[in-house]
């Protein structure tokens, strides 16, 4: 049970995406070309107790979802917790964050 649009569509993959067990779906997101978004609720739903579980093992075994635009990686800043000054990018993001 998570954030779903209304209809989901599933995107033809290449060989390469289909053999790493990749599936490309439309999602409830909207992103704009060089322009900064704020953080925004996709939606709220209602977690049952095994859902939240099932979840919760998806976030312990830092399961990582991809997002992708134009066949283009979605690219997240990263800014570094150590202080030193440098620009890196995070490679999908985890669940639950």
């Amino acid at each position: 049970n998570y954030c779903k649009p209304p209809k989901i569509l599933n995107t033809g993959e290449n060989l390469g995406e289909v053999l790493r067990g990749d599936r490309i779906e439309n999602s409830v997101y909207t992103f704009e070309m060089l322009e900064d978004q704020p953080c925004r609720v996709g939606c709220r739903v209602k977690v049952i107790a095994e859902s939240a579980k099932n979840f919760r093992e998806k976030i312990n075994d830092e399961y990582r979802a991809n997002m992708i635009l134009d066949n283009l990686p979605v690219a997240v800043l990263r800014q570094r917790r150590d202080g030193i000054q440098s620009t890196t990018y995070e490679h999908g993001f985890r669940v639950g964050f």
